[in-house]
């Protein structure tokens, strides 16, 4: 996650540093908008069947082409990561440290129509098909003790965001969307098991427009 948001603040110097164009939605005109994002990690125990979720952050590029200028075709792809980890109370039990570390990435396709408000608004929505995949690990004292099988997740979705220009050139982007899924994992001892999550996702950034 940290070298994720290198190369977040890396990217933004570079554009920022770069020639001035406009960010127009005109037919084809392109936007390229670096975001942070938040989502939903879903992991499976073979042992007893169970399936979890939590929550996870991650980071993500989406790219904008307008076919129309109200109409522009989207790909996204990103990573996602969630970490946490306790100590127990050397005073009641044997001293320990345990952790769960959750690593994801995920594409979506898509399109969105832009409605402009003015010149420096526009609104969008679309429909869109994704594909995440993830897994989970635990640790204690720092060793692997488990590893969850890798969790395969395709969805259809449909969101609403915000375009907002900060200069020729770059603004904010951001939106938010609902999913409904079908998810499945497996590993290699015969364990399978399929499920249809559904949640609520989203995300925020800096756009560039060329």
């Amino acid at each position: 996650m940290r070298t994720a948001l290198v190369l977040l603040l890396g990217s933004l110097t570079v554009a920022l540093a770069g020639p001035a164009c406009a960010a127009s939605t005109a037919a084809g005109a392109s936007i390229l908008a670096i975001q942070l994002s938040r989502g939903v990690a879903e992991y499976a125990f073979p042992a007893s069947g169970e399936i979890f979720n939590h929550s996870e952050l991650g980071v993500q590029a989406q790219y904008w082409y307008f076919l129309r200028e109200d109409y522009g075709v989207n790909f996204a792809a990103g990573i996602g990561y969630f970490k946490e980890s306790s100590t127990t109370d050397p005073g009641i039990l044997l001293g320990s440290s345990e952790g769960q570390t959750i690593n994801s990435w995920q594409v979506r396709i898509g399109g969105d129509r832009f409605a402009k408000l003015s010149d420096k608004l526009h609104l969008f929505a679309g429909p869109g098909i994704g594909l995440w995949s993830g897994k989970s690990k635990f640790t204690v004292d720092g060793s692997t003790t488990s590893e969850t099988p890798t969790v395969f997740r395709w969805t259809l979705s449909g969101r609403i965001g915000t375009h907002i220009l900060m200069g020729e050139n770059f603004g904010l982007i951001g939106q938010v969307g609902q999913y409904w899924g079908y998810a499945t994992a497996e590993d290699g001892d015969g364990f399978k098991s399929k499920w249809l999550p559904s949640s609520s996702e989203g995300a925020m950034g800096f756009s560039f427009g060329f």
